[in-house]
């Protein structure tokens, strides 16, 4: 059972990172670069990264990325609740996993 609870929290652990990430790229495109905080000790702590060649916008660098504290604002709120009370929430996920399947659908027909 223990095992299967760390299983939980590192896969939970690893959607969230991947969320971040598509929301870095997302404004990337948007606004040309993500902004994001760095961890390190440097003169200017604020980092706008652009790095396309990465796996993320900022390259090797270490950040608190503005899209990570956007996804944990959102996700707080939900994850303070019971299952039972945000029931609205999993409907728009359920309608919103098979929005996205239908897209991949028709793009992979296309």
């Amino acid at each position: 059972m223990f095992t299967f609870h760390v299983y939980l929290i590192l896969t939970l652990m690893t959607y969230i990172i991947q969320s971040a990430q598509v929301v870095d790229y997302v404004i990337m495109d948007v606004c040309g670069c993500a902004p994001g905080l760095l961890l390190e000790f440097s003169a200017a702590p604020y980092l706008c990264g652009s790095a396309r060649d990465s796996a993320t916008p900022f390259g090797s660098a270490t950040v608190l990325s503005s899209s990570m504290v956007l996804i944990i604002i959102v996700c707080i709120p939900f994850a303070l609740q019971n299952l039972d009370d945000n029931i609205v929430l999993q409907w728009l996920a359920v309608v919103g996993l098979t929005a996205m399947a239908a897209l991949w659908v028709v793009f992979l027909v296309d």
